[in-house]
């Protein structure tokens, strides 16, 4: 009887073994695979934002080209309704909004952070353009001003295009 007990025991210590080694052989896969998706979707939300800055870069070279356009026209005293287009935000926003942001440094979030605010900047005075374009064009100084916000847009997309040209090797995959 006594040889059975310690048979009994032996089995019953190795099916514990088992188990532990089992719980500790899950817990070592899921934390592997939570860390593999992590970095799945870092790079997806990398590709995502590089990919927007791309095209709010060729964005911004359309629309300098655009005010250069509406200033020649303003010098010539012609008035073509010359319409910029906005820049994107919506997935920079999008990954604020999820709070998903630990994909970039501290140093990036900032940069980031500080560009999509100009942008924004960028875009609501688009924005004042247009209704300044629309409910002001009686004034006799419509042209004057025209000339003034065109000329501040302008910097503000070489701003744009130069900062975006800084942040886009930073983000490369």
């Amino acid at each position: 009887m006594p040889e059975t007990s310690i048979n009994i025991f032996w089995l019953l210590m190795g099916g514990a073994g088992a188990s532990i080694l089992g719980f500790g052989c899950t817990i070592t896969w899921e934390l592997w695979r939570e860390r593999r998706q992590r970095i799945k979707k870092e790079k997806r939300f990398r590709r995502a934002i590089l990919l927007e800055l791309q095209e709010n870069l060729s964005l911004s070279t359309e629309n300098h080209a655009k005010l250069e356009d509406s200033l020649d026209a303003i010098k010539e005293q012609k008035l073509s309704l010359v319409t910029p287009q906005y820049l994107n935000t919506n997935c920079w926003l999008s990954i604020l909004i999820s709070g998903e942001t630990t994909f970039v440094e501290d140093e990036e979030h900032y940069h980031l952070s500080r560009l999509y605010s100009t942008i924004q900047s960028f875009n609501n005075e688009l924005k004042s353009r247009g209704e300044f374009w629309a409910n002001n064009r009686a004034l006799s100084s419509f042209t004057k001003e025209l000339k003034i916000r065109d000329e501040l847009l302008l910097a503000g997309t070489n701003f744009v295009s130069e900062k975006t040209n800084e942040i886009i090797p930073k983000l490369k995959v």
